[in-house]
């Protein structure tokens, strides 16, 4: 007698009760008793023996109706353990979607809403990061939320950041925040608005002279007007003509220039308190924190700038004109606290663009200041301040000096090789000293930055599969009217799914990544382009494929041995075609994967459209097909409803256990090595100090460098960190 064969079909009558191994066994007794009854009794009807098994387990009918049946009438039977299984089994899909919030990390999404408002500040707190759990709890205090963005029930920006000062009012740093916040809103339709809280200002902070120059350069708007002249051939800078158009304003805005140039600093306070914003908000752990920090210090307001370089060329200008009146007293005691001013300004500059303006104030200088003197006949002093001025110039024509040698020096190879934001910035800013190792951490971060997305890509994909697979068991669960439908695949059948449809597809790419050896992850995103896109399109492309292919061969097995009814397989033409698609796609992706091609962003994605355009036939075609054939089955009726409702139920398991590796394994390392190469990024990634690291290493020296021209000890800071 074959027992192989009675032993199979037990087996496959019983595996709904493989939950309790007794209930299974002592069923599996039952029926091997009830067939071998059957079979003596067919024998003693002369059926040869090689028959009789058949006959017997065909008489017991459809071995999935006996399988739903028993799973039915012993469902009640299943013991604590067993049910507990099922429970988890339950569970199991509250846990993927636990696992897809997490993975998905939608918060994320929101932190970029809102980076900046209409009127250019930042309005970077209308965001997840302002909460914790959904919204549920507030991340920070009240006082907090204060300073981070000022009062919102108030519905101008100046009156929400009044507030915060309102409620510090000896605070000096938010009360230079609000007559900056206030200066940028008025100073193009109404400038004189702000005067009254000026004078309020310099009696709060009298001994800083920010208030003074904000003052001349609110009068200078209507004292004078630049008439520009005709340019020279040659001439690469615009030369204009000083019209005085008010001279009593013109007076108000000497005084105030000369008050400031009195006291003994001029200070902004943006850079503290842009920093005490930044250490509310807690140091970035991804690219997209980091990004929205570097939002928030662009967004910085600096307002008075334009009032700073105004009074160096409008009211030097002025006195070059008393200067060839003849009223070389009055002149001279203008341009005399040239140096002074300057300092002032200087010690207070943090931010790049500042240093800009400073060495522009520089080139004023050079232009009024020994002139005047020259005309009273002061001709040494005259000499004197020349060269001490140009020592300042000189600064400014070295770093663009530095600037055209990074391009020379700097082959498109190796520029090739730094990271792809740090490429925009440092050809402007000029000189640095950093090492290839500081630029591939920069250029890993950004690589994790795209891998994270395409997680989250690959996680949505699996998600809407994982519902589709949910709706698909329970509608033709419904239209077999059976419960079991060949029930789930044992353990070795799900180990081997998830090795090769899972772990080795990311095992490879995590390989690939780290290792730096293929790929070319030596070189940034803009100059691999194509060979990221393949390796992750290979990635993205093989999970949920050989996943589904691997589940649909083992259905169609099971059904098969079952004499359960199966569609049709693909047309040979349809299998040919995706065949060949194959073939064709897969090296030139291995090509990529292996030497990328590693020239200008535009060629490197022609070639992957390319890539595309033979996709999207061969395997197009391929789906096409095969959804066809699924809608067509659910409209003509259930003939292969148990086939499609177990490749469904087999499929949720596979998808939700691939969705919870992915969210439990995949993402904390990719959010670990991202936190952790931010920490040591020196160029663009970090906290930043400024605007980025690069950009405050570069500000620093050259604040240092006009200092010491100036006079001053290199560590001379005259505005140093404000303590609130």
């Amino acid at each position: 007698m074959n027992k192989k064969k009675i032993d199979e079909a037990l087996s496959n009558y019983t595996q709904g009760l493989r939950d309790d191994r007794e209930i299974m066994l002592e069923i599996q007794s039952e029926l091997r008793s009830h067939l071998d009854s059957k079979i003596e009794e067919l024998q003693s009807r002369g059926v040869p023996e090689d028959k009789c098994i058949d006959q017997a387990l065909k008489s017991f009918g459809p071995p999935v109706e006996i399988a739903d049946g028993i799973e039915k009438v012993n469902a009640a039977r299943m013991k604590l353990r067993a049910r507990i299984k099922k429970f988890g089994m339950l569970l199991l899909i509250p846990a993927v979607i636990a696992c897809a919030i997490f993975s998905l990390d939608l918060s994320t999404i929101f932190d970029i809403r809102n980076s900046f408002d209409q009127h250019g500040f930042p309005a970077i707190f209308d965001s997840p990061k302002d909460t914790k759990f959904f919204g549920l709890i507030s991340k920070y205090t009240t006082e907090e939320k204060l300073i981070l963005y000022g009062d919102r029930s108030r519905k101008l920006k100046w009156e929400q950041q009044k507030a915060i000062w309102e409620k510090f009012p000896d605070n000096k740093m938010y009360l230079a925040n609000y007559i900056l916040i206030l200066l940028s809103e008025f100073r193009k339709k109404n400038p004189e608005k702000v005067l009254p809280e000026l004078k309020l200002a310099q009696k709060l902070d009298p001994d800083n002279a920010l208030y003074n120059y904000i003052a001349a350069g609110i009068y200078l708007e209507d004292a004078c007007e630049q008439e520009p002249l005709q340019r020279k051939p040659g001439q690469k800078i615009f030369e204009y003509k000083l019209i005085i158009t008010d001279k009593q304003k013109m007076d108000k805005a000497v005084d105030e220039y000369l008050a400031g140039t009195e006291k003994p600093f001029c200070r902004d306070y943006t850079l503290n308190l842009l920093q005490k914003r930044l250490k509310i908000i807690g140091p970035p752990k991804n690219v997209l924190e980091n990004l929205q920090q570097i939002g928030i210090s662009a967004g910085v307001m600096l307002p008075h700038m334009l009032y700073n370089r105004a009074i160096s060329r409008n009211i030097w200008g002025y006195a070059a004109i008393l200067a060839k009146q003849g009223k070389t007293n009055e002149a001279v005691r203008i341009v005399r606290p040239w140096k002074k001013y300057l300092t002032q300004l200087t010690g207070d500059s943090k931010f790049f663009i500042e240093v800009l303006i400073d060495l522009a104030i520089a080139e004023n200088a050079d232009k009024f200041v020994p002139e005047v003197y020259r005309e009273a006949g002061k001709m040494e002093l005259a000499a004197k301040t020349k060269t001490e001025i140009n020592k300042i110039i000189t600064i400014k024509s070295e770093w663009e000096e530095e600037r055209k040698n990074f391009n020379f020096d700097c082959s498109r190879e190796n520029f090739k090789k730094i990271a792809m934001l740090a490429g925009m910035m440092l050809p402007a800013i000029g000189k640095f000293d950093y090492t290839p190792e500081d630029f591939a951490i920069s250029r890993k971060i950004e690589y994790i930055a795209i891998e994270k997305i395409a997680l989250k890509i690959l996680n949505i994909f699996l998600i809407i599969c994982l519902l589709g697979a949910v709706f698909s068991t329970i509608l033709w669960r419904i239209k077999s009217k059976q419960r079991a439908m060949l029930l789930l695949p044992d353990s070795t059948t799900f180990l081997r799914v998830f090795l090769y449809g899972l772990i080795v597809p990311i095992t490879v790419y995590l390989l690939i990544s780290e290792s730096g050896i293929l790929g070319g992850r030596e070189y940034n995103i803009q100059a691999n382009c194509a060979g990221l896109a393949a390796q992750l399109l290979i990635l993205l492309f093989f999970i949920p494929v050989l996943t589904f292919k691997m589940s649909r061969k083992y259905v169609r097995n099971r059904c098969f041995t079952q004499n359960v009814d199966l569609p049709d397989n693909l047309p040979d033409m349809v299998v040919k075609v995706a065949f060949i698609g194959t073939c064709i796609i897969l090296p030139v992706l291995a090509m990529f994967l292996v030497t990328p091609f590693k020239e200008t962003a535009f060629i490197g994605i022609s070639f992957f459209i390319m890539i595309f355009l033979l996709l999207v036939p061969s395997w197009g075609i391929l789906a096409f097909y095969q959804i066809k054939t699924f809608l067509f089955s659910i409209f003509r009726g259930g003939k292969y409803a148990v086939y499609y409702g177990a490749l469904a139920k087999t499929l949720i398991p596979m998808f939700a256990l691939a969705i919870i590796l992915l969210s439990v394994t995949v993402k904390p390392y990719l959010d670990w090595r991202e936190a952790n190469l931010i920490s040591k990024d020196k160029l663009i990634y970090g906290s930043p100090k400024t605007f980025t690291r690069v950009e405050n290493q570069v500000t620093t020296r050259l604040r240092k460098k006009i200092l010491k021209a100036l006079g001053e000890p290199e560590n001379t800071v005259q505005a140093t960190e404000y303590r609130d």
